[in-house]
C-alpha cells in the first residue's frame, strides 16, 4: 500500500512538472506563452517550425575551443554566424550534426562561421565524440553554461543566426535538417 502511494505521487508530480512546462513555455521560441497564439503560430503547424527574426543584439562572448584558442563573438562581426547549442548527451543534437558536417562541406559562403557550443561537458568527452564522427566544424566549450544563459538556452538543440552587424537574425530551438539551416543562412544580411 505504501509503495503504491509513492508510485502514484510520483506520477502525479512528474504529470504537473510536465503541465507546466507545456503551458509555459512555447516550443518555437523557448519564452514565455500567454495563452494566445500570433498569427503566424496559427498559421504555421508544429511540425513546420521555423526561425522567428529577431532584431537583438548578439551577446558577445569568448570561449575556448578544443585547440584551446580563444573565439570571441565580436571579432567576427563582418561575418555571418551560425550558432548552435548541443551537448553530446542530447540525441536530438547528434542527430542533427551530419546535416551541419554537410552544411560545412556543401557551403560556398565566404564569411560564413558556423561555431557550435558545447554545454557542460569537459574537453575530453567533447573532443572524443568529434574525432569519432569526423566533424570538421568549429566547436567551443561552454563547461559553465554562462553562454547558454546569456542566449537563454533552455532546450537544446538551440540554433541561432547572425546577420553581418552582430545582429540575431533568427532563432530556432530543436532539430534542423539541411535545408532548414541553408534557409535560415539565406535570409541573413
Amino acid at each position: 500500500m505504501k509503495k503504491s502511494m509513492i508510485i502514484w505521487g510520483t506520477a502525479l508530480i512528474l504529470i504537473i512538472i510536465a503541465a507546466y512546462t507545456m503551458f509555459t513555455y512555447s516550443p518555437q521560441s523557448n519564452t514565455p506563452n500567454t495563452g494566445k497564439k500570433s498569427s503566424d503560430q496559427k498559421k504555421q503547424p508544429a511540425s513546420e517550425s521555423k526561425p522567428q527574426p529577431s532584431v537583438n543584439a548578439a551577446p558577445d562572448f569568448t570561449l575556448n575551443d578544443l585547440d584551446g584558442n580563444k573565439v570571441t563573438l565580436s571579432q567576427l562581426q563582418g561575418k555571418k554566424v551560425f550558432l548552435n547549442f548541443w551537448a553530446t548527451w542530447c540525441p536530438p543534437c547528434r542527430a542533427e550534426m551530419p546535416d551541419i558536417e554537410k552544411l560545412k562541406k556543401e557551403t560556398t559562403i565566404e564569411d560564413l562561421v558556423i561555431l557550435a557550443v558545447n554545454i557542460g561537458e569537459d574537453k575530453e568527452t567533447v573532443s572524443k565524440f568529434i574525432q569519432k564522427n569526423s566533424y570538421s566544424f568549429k566547436i567551443l566549450l561552454d563547461q559553465k553554461g554562462t553562454v547558454a544563459e546569456q542566449y537563454k538556452v533552455n532546450s537544446i538543440p538551440a540554433s541561432f543566426f547572425m546577420n553581418t552587424d552582430g545582429s540575431i537574425s533568427s532563432r530556432h530551438v530543436g532539430t534542423m535538417n539541411l535545408t532548414q539551416m541553408k534557409d535560415a543562412i539565406a535570409s541573413l544580411k
